[in-house]
């Protein structure tokens, strides 16, 4: 049996096939098709190497389109940093990447709100966290570093403020114990409604020091214990209206407004009554007992209420 031979070479991207054919009775043509004698089929070999190489070419080029990555490019805001560990990119890596004292912790990639005061070290002015609102912010309670130079720490603020420390009298607003020269800073109420904080002196025992006759038990702005202060009656006055009848400033016949004597201006004194205290025209207030009142004339008298309880100091 004579056997023929045929070597053909396939060159497909790069590699090349040996093909052999044998018994077909005569050499396989161009195409690579033999007929076997009584088979009455017809083989393609090249063909069919030719369709697995071109199968296998177009899987590879499909690999390459799926390894773009989030990263592979530029990243912009708001997410403008790589972080690698994940290829996303984010807002933040690092606390220091987060910009404004409302978001100053960085959280998974996210910019959030504060938790501590450390999460707000590059924030120049507002180093301290607030963690009731998650924001940085100039000074808080037991963080009141950053007020110097005669300011202190408002605590319903946050922020430092041009009063100093041991400047603020008896019966007048404040917002820090530090602020009062003697006793703390106190909250009180009127007419049933939160009024403001004020500097109140401790009972020592008793509050004999008119007309600041009634006690007042509360905790301190500053954290202080409750403990008795000597103060007014949150029911009937304020410590504006007490203090406008101790500087004798006149009125114009409103109640609730007294005229400043610097200004001229007549400006709200909530509590105030304009009554005859002496003279008439004068900002007074509602009292029940004369040890609410002033210690000397013509307001160290509680009076005038015509048969009812409340009368009013002077009258």
């Amino acid at each position: 049996m004579k056997l023929h031979i045929v070597w053909g070479l396939l060159m497909f991207s790069g590699t090349a096939f040996a093909v052999a054919s044998s018994g077909c009775g005569h050499p396989c043509g161009d195409t690579g098709t033999c007929d076997k004698p009584g088979s009455g089929t017809s083989t393609s070999t090249g063909g069919s190497t030719a369709s697995a190489g071109a199968a296998g070419g177009g899987s590879g080029g499909m690999a390459g389109a799926g390894g773009s990555a989030p990263c592979g490019g530029s990243c912009k805001d708001p997410t403008p940093l790589c972080d690698k560990m994940s290829n996303k990119c984010v807002a933040c890596l690092a606390d220091g990447d987060c910009k404004t004292a409302d978001a100053a912790h960085c959280d998974m990639g996210a910019c959030m709100k504060c938790t501590a005061s450390a999460q707000c070290a590059g924030h120049t002015g507002t180093t301290a966290c607030d963690t009731g609102s998650g924001k940085c912010v100039e000074c808080k309670l037991g963080e009141e570093m950053a007020c110097s130079g005669g300011k202190t720490c408002d605590l319903t603020t946050d922020k430092c403020v041009a009063v100093a420390a041991g400047s603020v009298k008896n019966c007048v607003a404040c917002s820090n114990d530090v602020q009062c020269q003697d006793g703390a800073c106190i909250p009180l109420d009127f007419n049933k409604q939160p009024h403001g904080y004020f500097c109140l002196k401790a009972a020592n025992p008793a509050c004999q020091q008119q007309p600041f006759d009634i006690f007042v038990n509360k905790q301190s702005i500053s954290g202080k214990a409750a403990t008795k202060y000597c103060g007014v009656d949150e029911d009937q006055t304020t410590c504006e209206a007490v203090l406008a009848l101790v500087n004798a400033w006149a009125c114009s016949g409103a109640p609730g407004k007294c005229i400043n004597p610097m200004t001229m201006q007549e400006v709200d004194v909530p509590g105030a009554l304009c009554k005859t205290v002496g003279v008439p025209n004068k900002c007074t207030y509602a009292c029940n007992a004369v040890q609410q009142c002033l210690a000397g004339p013509p307001a160290n008298t509680c009076g005038d209420g015509k048969g009812g309880i409340t009368g009013w100091c002077g009258g």
